[in-house]
């Protein structure tokens, strides 16, 4: 596991290149795949997502109303679940990783990364050798005594169609073109919250490997895969968010990245090493 060190974090710097937003102004931002537009309003915040809806938020973290521009309806419950949760959350003063969330034996391991990057499909793997799901796209993550602990979300999965293991994960809801949106099996998620003691930053790779970050480089990995909502707009709220996650780390929180080739082959190998890798470490 990560070894404790002291390290000063930075004044910290408007986010860009691959971090989950990108600043576009200093009152709005745009998600560079979504068409997504999260801007400040005189009551909270806004977030506008082209095709799907608009959706209002107090500075409290609460969704005080919203428009959709679809009949889609599960398809917009799915965008609250997935999307606007986790932004009240951290509205509300959580720190909430970008991240699926497995339980391995007794501790909480966590798969972060950008969209399409492979963390519901490592996730799945990792439940065929029988893990639990504790969160399909949202690690909640509390800091305490005995250090961190990361929260059960949602008893959801976002799945690709071509995810070999289907039909064993649980019902399907929402049948899309891309992806299926299934609530999984109940002996399949656990509802407990549990010690977070590894998190694997999933990149591309050509080789399958794992790569220990330490320090400054393991805090920059977790604000780059974190939601953010006021600490956009507000960099001393954003200093306080980096000092927390540097606190993380001090306290023994294990960050690594993990590059995976495409391939659902290297998926199922990278669930496999990340269960060696927690057994040895």
């Amino acid at each position: 596991m990560a070894s404790r060190s002291s390290y000063t974090v930075s004044t910290p710097q408007k986010q860009t290149g691959d971090s989950p937003l990108r600043l576009s102004s200093r009152d709005s931002i745009q998600h560079p795949a979504q068409s997504l537009v999260f801007s400040r309003s005189p009551k909270g915040y806004v977030v506008d997502v082209k095709r799907l809806g608009k959706f209002e938020i107090s500075d409290d973290g609460q969704l005080t109303n919203y428009e959709a521009y679809t009949s889609d309806n599960m398809l917009v419950e799915g965008f609250i679940i997935g999307n606007i949760e986790p932004l009240l959350l951290s509205l509300r003063g959580h720190i909430v990783l970008h991240a699926s969330v497995v339980l391995v034996g007794k501790s909480a391991v966590a798969l972060m990364g950008p969209s399409g990057y492979g963390k519901t499909s490592v996730s799945t793997a990792l439940l065929m050798h029988g893990c639990k799901l504790l969160s399909d796209d949202a690690c909640r993550v509390e800091h305490g005594n005995n250090g961190s602990e990361a929260a059960p979300f949602q008893p959801y999965l976002s799945v690709p169609n071509s995810n070999p293991f289907i039909k064993s994960l649980g019902e399907v809801i929402h049948d899309g073109s891309l992806k299926k949106w299934m609530r999984v099996k109940d002996e399949l998620f656990h509802d407990l919250a549990a010690p977070l003691t590894a998190v694997y930053n999933l990149k591309r790779g050509k080789t399958l490997h794992i790569k220990p970050l330490q320090g400054a480089r393991a805090v920059q990995a977790l604000l780059r895969n974190t939601y953010r909502s006021a600490s956009i707009f507000d960099m001393e709220k954003l200093y306080g968010e980096m000092q927390t996650l540097a606190t993380l780390v001090e306290d023994g929180l294990d960050v690594r990245s993990l590059y995976i080739p495409r391939g659902w082959n290297y998926v199922r190998r990278a669930a496999g090493m990340i269960l060696r890798d927690v057994a040895e470490n």
